[in-house]
Parts: C-alpha cells; sequence; structure tokens
C-alpha cells in the first residue's frame, strides 16, 4: 500500500493543473476587458465632437471664446468711376471661403446696401447720387472681409473750342479726370470718333463754308451732362433794311471769345450791291457794310463765320436793300408882257447828309428853261445833264395872248444815299421876282423861301413826294 502511496505522490510537488487554468483565463480576461476600453477610447477621439465648455463659477476657470478668422478678399464695384445717376454693382466671391449662413452685407458709408447670394457670390446694388468717393464694405461671419473706394463724379467742365489754326476741326472737351461716354452737336456736324481720346477730347468735322449755326455740344457721364455752345454771331442791333448808297458798321462775337471773324455775302438778288470794308475782323470788332449807290432793290444773305476754320457757326442775316422814288414838279411861268424873257434852271438830285441839315452833297445834275420872245411865242430849252434824273412830263405852258408863258415839268430819280434825297433848283433869269436877286444872278428856288433850309420841297412837301421803290 505504502508503494502504491510513494507512486502516486513523488517527493516533488505535483503540478495544480486546476488551479493553473484558472489564472491563464483571469490573465485573458483582463486582456480582452482592456482591448475593448481601448478602442471606445478611439471611437471616441475619432467620430464625436468636443463637448462644449463647461460653465464653472467664477474665479475657477474663464470661458473659452473663439472668434472667426478674417481673410481680405476682393470686393468688385463696377462701373468704378461712376456718375451721379448711375446704377452700382458690388459683387463679392465667398466660394471656398466662408459658409454662406445668411450674415453677408454690404454697406456704402456705413448705409446697408441689402444684397443676396447668386451662386458664390453676394451681390448688392445701389443707385449714386452723391459725388465724391466713398467707401464701400463687405461683411460676413461677424467681420470685415473686403472694401473699395467707389469715385462718383458729376460732368461739370466742357468746353467747345474749333482748334486754332487747324481747318474743318471742332474739339468737345470734359474735365480730363472725368470719363466722356457720348458727345454729339446739333445734327450738322459728324464726330470724328464714339469715344474720347485720353485727354478727354473728341474731334468733330463740320463742311468748310457752310453755314450751320451755333453749334451746341454736350458731353455725357451716365446720367450727368454738361452743355456748351459754340457760335459767332451778330451782335444787336442788326439792321433788316439798308437803302442804296449808304453804308452802316456790323459787329459780331464769337463764342467762346476772341475768335478772328470772317465776313461775306452768301447770296443776293439780281442787281443787289453790297460788299464788306474788311475780310476778317477780330472778336467784337465793328465791320462796315457798304451798299452801292446805283444797287437794285432786293436782298441780300450775309453771314460772321469762323476764319480760322472756315465754318459758318452763327445765324445768317438778311437785309432788304431799298431805293427811293423822289419826284419832282415845277411850272415856272412869267408873264408875257414882261418879254423878251430868258427863264433857266439848274436841278440838282442832293443827299441831305443828316435830317434838317443844310449841308448837302450834290449827286446828279441836270439844267432846262424857257424862252418868251416879243411876240409872246414860248420856247424850250430841253433837259440836258444826268440821265438818273428821269424827265417823265415837259411842255410848254401857255395860258394864251396877254397871258403867261413857261413850263410844265416832272421828274423823278430811283434810287438812294447815305441820307436823305433831296431835291436843289438853282433860278437864274432876266426876269426875276420878289427881288430875289438882280437880273441875270442866280438865286435859290424858291423864292422867297419858305422855310430856312435850301432844299425845293419843304419837310412836309418831301413827305408827299417820296416812297420806297418797286
Amino acid at each position: 500500500m505504502n508503494q502504491s502511496n510513494n507512486h502516486l505522490h513523488p517527493n516533488v510537488n505535483p503540478p495544480e493543473p486546476q488551479k493553473e487554468r484558472g489564472s491563464i483565463l483571469k490573465h485573458l480576461l483582463l486582456a480582452l476587458a482592456l482591448l475593448a476600453l481601448s478602442g471606445s477610447l478611439l471611437y471616441a477621439m475619432v467620430v464625436t465632437k468636443p463637448s462644449a465648455p463647461i460653465a464653472t463659477k467664477p474665479g475657477k476657470f474663464p470661458t473659452l471664446t473663439v472668434k472667426p478668422k478674417t481673410v481680405a478678399l476682393t470686393l468688385a464695384v463696377s462701373p468704378n468711376p461712376c456718375a451721379v445717376g448711375d446704377t452700382v454693382t458690388c459683387t463679392i466671391n465667398l466660394a471656398g471661403i466662408y459658409d454662406t449662413n445668411n450674415d453677408e452685407s454690404i454697406t456704402n458709408d456705413s448705409v446697408n446696401l441689402g444684397g443676396s447670394l447668386v451662386g458664390n457670390d453676394f451681390v448688392a446694388t445701389y443707385q449714386a447720387t452723391d459725388s465724391g468717393v466713398h467707401t464701400v464694405t463687405a461683411y460676413a461671419n461677424g467681420g470685415q472681409i473686403g472694401s473699395a473706394n467707389l469715385e462718383v463724379v458729376a460732368v461739370t467742365d466742357i468746353t467747345v473750342d474749333p482748334t486754332p489754326g487747324v481747318v474743318n476741326k471742332f474739339q468737345a472737351v470734359i474735365d480730363p479726370n472725368d470719363a466722356l461716354a457720348t458727345a454729339f452737336g446739333n445734327g450738322h456736324i459728324t464726330w470724328s470718333g464714339a469715344t474720347a481720346n485720353p485727354n478727354g477730347a473728341m474731334d468733330a468735322k463740320v463742311p468748310v463754308g457752310q453755314a450751320i449755326g451755333p453749334i451746341t455740344v454736350t458731353a455725357y457721364l451716365g446720367t450727368s451732362s454738361a452743355t456748351e455752345t459754340y457760335e459767332i454771331d451778330f451782335d444787336d442791333p442788326v439792321p433788316t433794311e439798308l437803302v442804296a448808297g449808304s453804308s452802316t458798321n456790323i459787329t459780331a462775337s464769337s463764342t467762346p471769345s476772341g475768335r478772328t471773324i470772317g465776313w461775306k455775302v452768301v447770296s443776293s438778288d439780281p442787281g443787289v450791291k453790297v460788299s464788306f470794308a474788311n475780310t476778317n475782323t477780330v472778336d467784337g470788332d465793328a465791320n462796315t457794310i457798304n451798299v452801292d449807290s446805283a444797287s437794285a432793290s432786293g436782298n441780300v444773305v450775309i453771314e460772321a463765320y469762323d476764319y480760322q476754320i472756315g465754318a459758318a457757326c452763327g445765324t445768317q442775316t438778311t437785309i432788304q436793300i431799298k431805293i427811293k422814288k423822289l419826284v419832282f414838279s415845277d411850272q415856272p411861268a412869267r408873264p408875257k408882257t414882261d418879254a423878251p424873257v430868258n427863264w433857266s434852271a439848274k436841278l440838282q438830285l442832293v443827299c441831305e447828309s443828316t435830317w434838317d441839315s443844310p449841308n448837302y452833297t450834290s449827286l446828279y445834275a441836270i439844267t432846262y428853261g424857257f424862252n418868251i420872245d416879243t411876240n409872246g411865242k414860248v420856247t424850250l430849252k430841253n433837259p440836258v445833264g444826268s440821265s438818273q434824273i428821269k424827265i417823265d412830263t415837259f411842255s410848254v405852258y401857255d395860258t394864251g395872248s396877254g397871258g403867261a408863258g413857261g413850263v410844265t415839268i416832272q421828274a423823278h430819280f430811283i434810287g438812294s444815299c447815305n441820307g436823305y434825297l433831296r431835291w436843289v433848283q438853282t433860278i437864274t433869269t432876266s426876269d426875276p421876282k420878289g427881288g430875289c436877286a438882280g437880273p441875270n444872278q442866280p438865286y435859290n428856288d424858291p423864292c422867297p423861301p419858305d422855310d430856312s433850309l435850301p432844299y425845293y420841297w419843304t419837310d412836309a412837301e418831301w413827305t408827299n413826294n417820296i416812297s420806297n421803290y418797286p
């Protein structure tokens, strides 16, 4: 029995298999638990958001505040510069920078312009009202993301000035700081280009010698505009009629001032003879217009024009050239009982310098007369002299035996002078009347005089014997 027991229980302690199995299982379970715990932590770190800061009591830990990062973007403002009244579009692209969370805005000088998202662009529009430089700013996510300066201008300075010495050319010029959009005239000129050259000028061509009237040029910048007029025109008073043989002064001025002004007759009716003393004058200087004394009646059209470019830029003026018809009539006679009688007259057409003046200039003259012999026969001395004095009637005046004898004459003159047409008649006779002069001594007719002037007709009589012709 003892041997059997020794075999079963040797001196070395026998293994404890049951105890060993329990220990391995315990370690295995512990490893599995640790593995599961680490997997949960890794999952939480990868897929979960950190929790919001936990509020703490004052004095413990500060609250964490995170502000959005501000990134400067390009704010596009167009058109820039613009004009008063233009619609301005402001655009900023937000693609890949900010989430569109409806807090975007654009302001002009702190005034919110509204706006809306168009794709990735935030767009706002408004109408420019005040000229000057304005600040446009874009905001998003609570911060400023872009800004731009907007210049609003108005057309305030435009001049229309033909280039001196350049034939057939005009320029409309606005302030070089403004952008000239359009310029045009009054339909008589053709602009050489649709856009301004770099200095803000536009050229316009004018047909040489063409009467086009005042040139009005308007420059536009958006809805803003300015207008200037280029003109050469006659100064008041402008005569509406002139008398053949007369002359008068006419002045013309240019806008802008200082231009050289040319003068010319554009057209005239047949026989009308008008000329200018000077071919050109300086702005504002008078020029003398002369009407030939032999001019026929009719109309003449004159103009003042730009001498340097050869184009008329003012209103043409029509002047009526008038001539006069002055009538003469007389029936001088002497008693036949005074025979023999020699009677002669010199009839002059004169030009009175000023009204009711004794000063005059002789223009044309004729002589005529009659004789009465001792038998009472009347014979005529036919008119001799200028053909400008037209004889209408020339005949013997005779009242018969024991009566009177003389001449009946009617004449007229058609024309004008630089003053007033008058008749002056001087008598030389062997049988003077009223003590006017001695025999065969010349004296003025009438005698005795009926006024203080040397003219045949008194003022009242003259009015009844002169008329326009035709």
